[in-house]
């Protein structure tokens, strides 16, 4: 049976190393030092191949969560188990999460738009769905697990003023998953429908 364990072991014993090092880097220079220190040593381990990888369990992307709170609580100096989401927001850095996100999207959107049709390829009707992709049936649950499938139903979910983008999407978006860190895909999909009509 195929995992992505072995590969989220040995990513969080990378993350740990890289954490030691920023803690280092932040006791003995300042906070931005240490930020591009998370970029160079932590965040760029997180976002190897992760459009593939971050379909794992939920129980593989929490432990990667994990770490990556510990890193974002080292450079903004806080307890142990103080709350992170507001030192996200202001250090501008994603969640594994988010990251995941952004590069499914990326890739389904603007890597591989051919890969799913939009109600717009289908029909001509200027509907409220238009900018939405048709998702394909499937008889199997690791069809779901797909970039380009969970990219495309990803897509869905977004704010509509989002959608209406196509230059600056990528960069949009970032900048939209920085203001918005989430913790779990289905807090993505939870989230959505309450806050934005």
């Amino acid at each position: 049976k195929l995992s992505w364990r072995p590969h989220v072991d040995t990513l969080c014993r990378r993350l740990s190393t890289g954490l030691y090092l920023i803690r280092r880097i932040k006791n003995t220079s300042d906070i931005d030092s240490a930020k591009i220190a998370y970029h160079a040593l932590f965040e760029s381990h997180l976002r190897y191949g992760i459009a593939v990888w971050g379909g794992t369990t939920m129980g593989n992307l929490q432990r990667v969560l994990v770490q990556q709170k510990r890193a974002v609580r080292s450079l903004k100096g806080l307890e142990p188990r103080a709350s992170c989401r507001k030192a996200f927001r202001e250090l501008k850095i994603m969640t594994v999460i988010n990251l995941y996100i952004l590069e499914v999207v990326s890739y389904t959107h603007i890597k591989m738009p051919s890969t799913v049709r939009s109600g717009v390829q289908i029909h001509q009707y200027n509907t409220r769905q238009a900018t939405n992709y048709c998702l394909p049936v499937h008889t199997h649950a690791s069809t779901e697990k797909k970039p380009s499938y969970i990219g495309a139903k990803i897509w869905n979910s977004l704010p509509e003023a989002l959608k209406r983008i196509d230059r600056q999407l990528r960069k949009d978006l970032q900048a939209w998953l920085q203001d918005n860190p989430f913790y779990s895909v289905t807090e993505f999909f939870e989230w959505r429908p309450q806050n934005n009509p």
